[in-house]
This record gives C-alpha cells, structure tokens and sequence, in this order.
C-alpha cells in the first residue's frame, strides 16, 4: 500500500526526501552498536560452525539494531513535501499526518548545503528558517536529491521577476587575509584536539608517550629550556588555528554575493558548496566587523544578522569578506540602499576611559604578583610558572591596548529611522547599524559606582530567533536618557540586577 500511495502522490508532485536521510532517523548510538557486533562477526573467520553459538550471545543485539533501523524505515516512509510557485508543504507522521505549511513570503533564510559526500551521492540539505522566535519548531530542514534542492531554490529565488541590480564577488586576496584573520583557534582546536583523542583510541595508549618524547625532542634541540608541555600547547593552538584557517578558505572561496528586488542570495565554497536565500524584510540589522589590525589598516568586512543565516558550526554570517573600507561602504550601500552610513553623535567623555580598561590592567597586575609567591614555594617549577604567566599575561595586555582603542570608537547614533551601535566585544569591533522597528527592548543601568558617577550601560535587544543584545558600557546617562526620549524608544532602567521599572 505505501508503494502505491508514494507512486500517486509522485503524480501530484508530492517527493520523499534522499534515502541518505534513514540514517539520521537512527539513535546517535546506532553505530556504537554496531561496533562489538562488528567486532564479533570479524572473530568468527567464517567459521559456520560457531554462527550458532555467535547467534546465541548476539540475538538480542540483533533485534535492537533490526528495531532501531526497521523504526527509522518507518519515519523515513512517512514524511513527505510538495511545493510550488507560493509554498512548501511538508507531511509527516505515523498515526495522524501532520501538515506544515510555508509561504515563500514568510522565509528569513534559505540555504542550500552540499559536502563533498552529498556531492558523491547526489544529495543536499536543505534548511528553511523564518523569525518564528521560540517556536523553532516551525522551522524545515530536509534532505533532498541536489537537483530538488537547487529546484526549490531556484523557485524561491526567482518568485520576484524583479531584474538583477547588483552582484559582487571579492577578490580572491582579500578572500585570504579574511580567512587569516577570522580563523577561530578555539574551534580549531577542539577539532585538532578530537583528532588526537580518536587516533589515541585506535592506535592505543602509547600515543600519548611517542607524542611526549616528540615534544622532549625538540626542546632537547631547541636547547632553550622550553617545557615539552609549552611546545605541546603552541602545536595544538597552531595547528586548532591552521585547520580552522585551511576549512575558513574552502568555505568562502568563489564567494558571490547578489542582490534582486527584495532577496539576497550568497553562494560559496568549494568542497562544500552553499547557497543562501535572504529576505531583506526580514533582516534585523546590518555589521561592519574589524579587529584590531583592520581598524588601523581601515579594513573591514561585512555582516548580517537574520535567521538562519550564520551561527551553525563555525559559519560566519557574512555579506561581503574583508576589503577596503571604501568598498564596503559602496558594496553596503548597492545591498541596503535604505541603510545609512554607520556615524555616532553620543559618546563617552573622557573621564570613562578606566571604565574600560580597569578591569584589565588589575588582572595583568594580579598576574605578576602570584608568580613571586609560587616561584618562591615551588622553585623547581620555574619554567613551568614562567611560561604559564605569560601565557595568561599576553591576552590581557591585549586586552587593555583592544580596550584603549574601544574607549575613542564607542558610542550611539540615529538617522531616519535607523540605530547605530559602535562597540567593542572581547576582540571585535561591532558597526551596527539597525532599524528602529527591528529593536525590541532598551536596558539602562547602573554599577554602584556608575551611580555617583552618573554614567551608565545601555543593552539594546534586537528581534532574534534567540535573545541577542548589543552592550555599550560607560555611557553619560543625562545624555543616553535624552538621546532615546528624542527618537521615541521606551527605556527600561535596571536600579539593580533583579528590578527594572519603566520610565
């Protein structure tokens, strides 16, 4: 009866997802168990005459396995999608069908993913994503034939039959530095880090020794008392960093961005291809991000903030890679032609400036002084101390010369319509510029010492499919309470942590 019904609805243009998607319907510990039953097969040599007694100790393993897979078969039968010129639909479930329908208009984001290994099966993710907030639940994620994909895309895509107004691609070298200076080490080294536990489980315990006599080697060589333990930390930090750089290139590389009448679409990467869909309605603020560096060389690249767009793995919501800032004021102006130029009319006064890098600068003292103490109890871990000081010393350093330049770049402004937010967060410098309409909540409040002062924090709540805020620390509160009274946005003022009264 099923493969009647799915032959009928194919008629009514009615499709099954890509049967790679049975496998997702299993347990995340369907494979664990396939590992000892594996294991068990492989220890009979194809000797038939112990299948017996294997079958004997394995029988329940097997009906678990032939039940998780026979129960995935089942949801995989039971889901179904249509769509046409307006809408997707999907249908699925088992006792009772459950229909969620989207409309086009509705989409935030829609993205087409392809790895290397949908590449080789023909298959692709597709995911759909509106501003439903909480409800996640109304979100799509499918996975289809390339060709349906790139279908439903190209349906979605071409559902206004405005012309092409602008299309840009970055340059190649700018593609580079972008993905050098956007390279997360943290994330790199959780994958660096993983690898190597992997390798330790399938090779056994001796990796762990024949790494460490590696690492004693070369500093035995380098014959300037560096710990193996400082040159096992800066290989796992170099290399986290150089896989983060090397999977940054591939995504970004062939990076096209272009603009229709009221849609985005961003296509990139080279092993793993992605295509994303944008309504500008339902973009909730734009980003010119820097760091350091690129502030003083007036570098930048451009960012965006709506559903579904960045924020999964290590994706970056970009909307143009690093360039000069000239041309991302030109690239941002031809995509948001509404949006105005980022500029700030409210800023804090000199007299903040330890407001920002107090904290800092007591850590990097703090630092220093615990290291006499434990050089003097704990002589013979010199090196060890030493380097660990440092190690914790040179990002707060940073921190206070980040937080220096932060003090001249923050601040607050307003232009038909729309708020601009400058700030620094941990090591990026944020230009946001957002419509009014998109902002949902404004917090002031007040430290114990702000309050004598009389000097506050803002938070600024945009629309999100999660909480999200912008923080501008430091700010004169006279000034930040007249400056939001003038373009009508209600306050909410935070006495302290647990009250907060409206004015």
């Amino acid at each position: 009866m099923a493969a009647i019904r799915f032959k009928i609805q194919r008629k009514s243009g009615v499709s099954r997802q890509h049967p790679i998607k049975l496998f997702s319907y299993t347990t995340r510990n369907f494979w664990l168990l396939l590992i000892p039953l594996a294991r068990s097969v492989y220890a009979l040599r194809f000797d038939l005459s112990r299948f017996s007694l294997w079958l004997k100790g394995a029988w329940l393993d097997i009906i678990v396995l032939f039940a998780i897979f026979a129960f995935a078969v089942i949801r995989y039968l039971s889901v179904f999608y249509k769509y046409d010129d307006e809408k997707l639909i999907i249908k699925k479930g088992i006792i009772a069908d459950a229909f969620d329908t989207l409309f086009y208009g509705e989409i935030a984001t829609l993205t087409v993913y392809q790895n290397l290994f949908f590449k080789i099966i023909g298959a692709a993710k597709v995911s759909v994503t509106t501003n439903a907030g909480t409800f996640s639940n109304t979100d799509i994620t499918l996975i289809t034939g390339a060709k349906q994909a790139n279908r439903l895309f190209e349906t979605v895509r071409l559902r206004s039959k405005a012309d092409l107004t602008y299309s840009v691609s970055p340059r190649r070298l700018h593609l580079f530095f972008f993905s050098l200076i956007f390279s997360s080490t943290l994330s790199g080294v959780i994958i660096f880090s993983t690898l190597i536990i992997q390798v330790g489980k399938i090779i056994g315990n001796n990796l762990e020794k024949i790494l460490f006599d590696s690492f004693n080697e070369v500093a035995m060589s380098l014959a300037v008392g560096i710990p193996p333990v400082a040159i096992g930390i800066a290989v796992v930090v170099g290399g986290g960093w150089l896989i983060s750089f090397v999977a940054n290139l591939l995504r970004y590389w062939r990076f096209i961005v272009s603009r229709r009448n009221n849609s985005i679409v961003i296509r990139s990467g080279i092993l793993t291809r992605c295509s994303h869909f944008l309504n500008t309605g339902k973009i909730n603020y734009i980003d010119l991000r820097q760091n350091f560096f690129t502030k003083i060389f007036r570098i930048s690249s451009l960012h965006t903030h709506c559903a579904g767009y960045g924020g999964k793995g290590r994706e970056l919501a970009v909307i143009l890679p690093i360039t000069t800032r000239h041309e991302i004021n030109d690239t941002s102006h031809m995509l948001f032609p509404s949006y105005p130029q980022p500029k700030i009319t409210q800023k804090p006064p000199l007299r903040n400036i330890m407001g920002y890098i107090l904290a800092p600068l007591v850590a990097s003292l703090v630092i220093p002084a615990a290291v006499f103490p434990l050089l003097y109890f704990f002589p013979s871990w010199r090196t060890a101390v030493i380097y660990s000081a440092l190690i914790f010393e040179v990002p707060i350093v940073w921190e206070i010369i980040v937080q220096f330049m932060a003090f001249f770049t923050t601040g607050i402004g307003y232009e038909n319509g729309f708020l601009t937010l400058k700030y620094c967060g941990l090591y990026s410098f944020h230009n946001i510029v957002m419509p009014v309409e998109k902002i949902t909540k404004v917090t002031v409040y007040q430290s114990v010492f702000q309050y004598f002062s009389g000097n506050c924090h803002i938070k600024v709540y945009s629309q999100s499919d999660k909480t999200k805020s912008h923080y501008i620390k430091n700010m004169p509160l006279s000034e930040t309470l007249e400056f939001f009274d003038k373009i009508g946005i209600d306050l909410y003022f935070n006495e302290n942590p647990h009250t907060e009264r409206n004015l």
